[in-house]
């Protein structure tokens, strides 16, 4: 058996790639991909960390995953971002400006921080912690290359706003801090906008998701057909567009209204289809009774011909569904069948 990205020989007995990544959670009865390299796998694997700490799924995943239980998992924050890019930002408008928030699965909370405001009125967060200092804070504005500030606001709550004056005041010598007003009260509810900043390496990881999912269930593939070399160079070395594969990609949906204490059933659903002439693949990311979670629809190669046989044969779902949260087991979640009941509201999803 041969690596379907480089060619080099495969040790089918080690693990392979799993197609939910695993910082997801560990599922019983997840699919394993074996037909990849430790090499590949790594660089591959890589890239799937923008999915998960700096895509909507970051977001979804610090809200929803019951902890992981291996430990090699559990130091992968998403509050860290990856690849040089920014975590999920959450922002709350004030009377000035946007302030920046930190999610978790309480809600939301300032965060102590330094917002400098330009000339063209944008607001530049610049968040602060023990230890950081005078220094390390005109480090920061340096970094952001910013021209005249207007205006400058300090925030605290965390009991340190006496020693942020002085460490700000000693970063910017002469300039006048403002209060900021019209905070939230606990509590209570508030309309935040959130940011995300993501590169062709969250593509290229949904395109992985989708193609080895496609890969372990074809009847009629294994990967290394000319017709898939696009989507292999893209997934494994970012060569192309992501818009060749990608028919849709609507993230937003499921972080409307969120109410995670209101959905217990959340997982994720992957759907192939090879009975035409093209490998199509869709991804559901944090689907639930009542969300219709991140949807990317994907066309991952043209195929020889067009099949006789009934559809049923060529094409599939899986459900990878999270237990509940007072669960205790060794695993996380469990592929399961999907009710027939419930196969047309699959279908639905799988087409809007």
């Amino acid at each position: 058996m041969k690596c379907i990205y480089c060619g080099s020989p495969v040790d089918p007995r080690p693990d392979g790639d799993h197609v939910i990544p695993a910082v997801l959670g560990e599922f019983k009865g997840g699919m394993i991909f074996k037909r990849i390299c430790p090499t590949c796998n790594h660089a591959i694997g890589k890239v799937e960390e923008q999915l998960l700490r700096c895509g909507p799924e970051a977001h979804l995943r610090q809200m929803i995953i019951p902890s992981t239980r291996r430990t090699r998992y559990r130091k992968k924050s998403t509050h860290v971002g990856a690849s040089g890019l920014p975590p999920p930002k959450f922002l709350l408008k004030n009377r000035y400006f946007e302030q920046l928030l930190r999610k978790d699965i309480e809600g939301v909370k300032p965060v102590d921080q330094v917002t400098l405001i330009d000339q063209e009125g944008k607001a530049h967060h610049l968040p602060i912690k023990p230890p950081t200092t005078s220094q390390s804070l005109k480090q920061m504005v340096k970094r952001l290359k910013l021209g005249p500030i207007k205006k400058i606001f300090l925030f605290s709550d965390s009991g340190n706003l006496e020693t942020y004056e002085k460490i700000a005041s000693e970063a910017f010598p002469g300039g006048t801090f403002q209060e900021i007003e019209d905070l939230p009260k606990s509590g209570q509810k508030v309309l935040v906008r959130v940011e995300f900043t993501v590169t062709t390496a969250y593509f290229r990881a949904i395109a992985k998701v989708a193609f080895h999912y496609y890969l372990c269930c074809s009847q009629r593939v294994n990967g290394t057909e000319t017709v898939f070399k696009p989507v292999r160079d893209f997934i494994r070395n970012g060569v192309g567009n992501y818009r060749r594969f990608f028919t849709a990609s609507s993230l937003l949906e499921p972080l409307r209204d969120l109410d995670v204490e209101d959905d217990e059933d959340w997982g994720h659903l992957l759907f192939f289809d090879e009975s035409q002439d093209i490998a199509f693949a869709v991804v559901r990311f944090f689907i639930s009774s009542s969300k219709k979670g991140l949807r990317h629809a994907l066309i991952l190669g043209k195929l020889p011909s067009k099949l006789a046989l009934p559809r049923q044969h060529y094409s599939g779902f899986s459900h990878y569904r999270y237990f509940k949260r007072t669960t205790r087991a060794r695993y996380d979640g469990e592929v399961v069948p999907i009710d027939p009941g419930v196969m047309p509201t699959f279908w639905q999803w799988v087409q809007e």
